[in-house]
């Protein structure tokens, strides 16, 4: 006796054959299929609601367009040369690459992470151990940044400049390594912030500084003058904003996406 075909009740060995479904419902049929092709969608993001800013950074070769997905979709203008690149991607098969004197520059209501918050995003630097910028806000008052500064060479470090305009508030114990691609997270609930790279909690700290500015660029510095300084000269991935909420961020570790974020 043949030991029956595990899989889907009703599987069929052509699963798109037939397939008809109302908008939104899945078949089994065209479940399998999705499955088999690596499109079946990812689960939807319980605080997509919370996202204020989601850049995939996704296009052709090139393109200086790059649309924010997030509920509430923001303004992103390229500045310099800030393109996007096929070269090297962790997701989508595209990136921002950043150059020297380049950025994206955000613009739009609900940026400023002025409570609990989460920052996620996948850098790939050229090089390591100067003064690059992966984003920042302006640098004043309340301002904050995530970079590589030049007196923590190699190392993520987040700062908070109501807190120190001299220290970071958070420093990463693993440096970056050139040409591999990296995931970082900031997240604060109530006054503990976190740092984590790759997955593990690298710095924590209670700390009740403020956050009065909103983001302002993805991959440079921009003071009061806009001027543009201390590019990232690499490439980001995914970069995802949620604002009032850490995202349950607060743990020695958390879960490295295998997968861009939902846009839902």
């Amino acid at each position: 006796m043949s030991r029956p075909r595990a899989g889907y009740i009703g599987f069929n060995r052509d699963p798109a054959a037939g397939a008809e479904s109302a908008p939104g419902v899945w078949t089994l049929r065209e479940a399998e299929a999705a499955r088999r092709a690596g499109t079946w969608p990812g689960s939807p993001d319980p605080y997509f609601s919370n996202v204020s800013l989601l850049l995939h950074m996704d296009g052709t070769n090139g393109s200086t367009s790059f649309p924010d997905t997030s509920g509430s979709p923001k303004s992103v203008t390229a500045g310099g040369s800030a393109a996007v690149s096929t070269a090297s991607s962790k997701f989508g098969g595209a990136s921002v690459r950043i150059p020297a004197s380049s950025y994206l520059e955000v613009s739009g209501s609900g940026l400023t992470p002025s409570g609990d918050f989460a920052l996620e995003l996948w850098a790939n630097f050229d090089s390591t151990g100067s003064h690059y910028v992966m984003v920042q806000s302006f640098w004043t008052g309340g301002g904050w940044a995530l970079w590589q500064h030049p007196d923590y060479p190699g190392k993520a470090s987040f700062w908070v400049w109501n807190y120190s305009n001299s220290s970071p508030l958070m420093v990463s114990t693993t440096s970056f390594t050139a040409g591999v691609w990296t995931y970082i997270a900031v997240s604060r609930s109530g006054n503990a912030w976190n740092l984590y790279f790759n997955g593990t909690r690298e710095a924590t700290v209670t700390n009740s500084a403020s956050i009065s500015q909103p983001l302002l660029r993805v991959g440079s510095y921009r003071d009061s003058s806009t001027v543009s300084v201390a590019s990232m000269i690499g490439y980001q991935d995914d970069v995802r904003l949620t604002l009032q909420t850490a995202r349950g961020y607060t743990g020695a570790s958390i879960t490295v996406p295998t997968a861009a974020f939902s846009n839902s």
